[in-house]
C-alpha cells in the first residue's frame, strides 16, 4: 500500500488550529495554518428578540479571537458592559455620542477580544458621524496587530474616502484589519488604496 499524499490547503488567516484525520481513513495530518479568527456582524439593535444570544452562540461556537459589532444602538445611560460580558472575552465598547432619547439611538461599536490578547485604543483620522474604534492588539510572541471597527452611516459624507486612504496609509507599517459596515460603493473615480 503507498503512503497518503499530504493534503495542500490555501493560506487562510481564519484557521487556528491544527487537525490530524484518523489513520484508518487512510490521510496524512491535515495541518492548518496558524492564525486567529476575526469577524463582524451588524446586528441593528443588539437588545432586540434574541440577537445578545445568538451573538454569544455564534462568537462561542466559532471560537473567534476578535468580533466586531456594528449599529449595536447601545445608550451608554442605559446599558452597562456585564449585559454582553461573554466568558474568555474582554469588550470595547463606544456608543454613539449624545444619544439621550429611544428614538435617536442609532450606530454604535463593540469589540469582542480573547482574554489572551492585551488592547490598547488608539487614535485615527476618522471623523463624525463616522464611528468607529481603533485598537492595538498585542499577544504574547506576536508582532502587535492594528484592528479598527468601523461603522459609517449611508448619510456620511464624501469625504470619508480620503480620510480612509489617510487611516490605511497611517497602518500600513503593522499588520492591520479592517472590519465593519462601511456603506461604501467605490466610485470608478475612487483612489486605487480604496479599491
Amino acid at each position: 500500500m503507498r503512503p497518503p499524499l499530504p493534503q495542500v490547503l490555501p493560506r487562510c488567516a481564519s484557521s487556528t488550529s491544527s487537525t490530524t484525520q484518523s489513520a484508518s481513513q487512510n490521510y496524512a495530518p491535515l495541518v492548518l495554518p496558524k492564525g486567529f479568527k476575526i469577524g463582524h456582524a451588524n446586528v441593528r439593535d443588539l437588545c432586540s428578540k434574541n440577537k445578545k444570544d445568538d451573538l454569544k452562540s455564534i462568537i462561542l461556537q466559532h471560537s473567534f479571537d476578535i468580533f466586531g459589532v456594528t449599529e449595536t444602538w447601545l445608550m451608554t445611560d442605559m446599558h452597562n458592559d456585564d449585559e454582553f460580558h461573554i466568558p474568555g472575552y474582554q469588550i470595547v465598547r463606544k456608543d454613539r455620542p449624545d444619544v439621550k432619547k429611544w428614538k435617536e439611538r442609532g450606530g454604535g461599536l463593540l469589540l469582542y477580544v480573547k482574554d489572551t490578547f492585551d488592547i490598547i485604543e488608539c487614535k485615527s483620522t476618522f471623523t463624525i458621524p463616522t464611528e468607529y474604534l481603533n485598537v492595538t492588539i498585542n499577544k504574547q510572541y506576536l508582532p502587535p496587530i492594528n484592528l479598527t471597527l468601523l461603522y459609517r452611516a449611508p448619510t456620511a459624507k464624501k469625504c470619508f474616502e480620503k480620510e480612509l486612504e489617510n487611516h490605511l496609509i497611517q497602518c500600513q507599517s503593522m499588520e492591520s484589519y479592517l472590519i465593519g459596515d462601511f456603506n461604501l460603493k467605490p466610485q470608478p473615480t475612487s483612489r486605487p488604496i480604496i479599491q
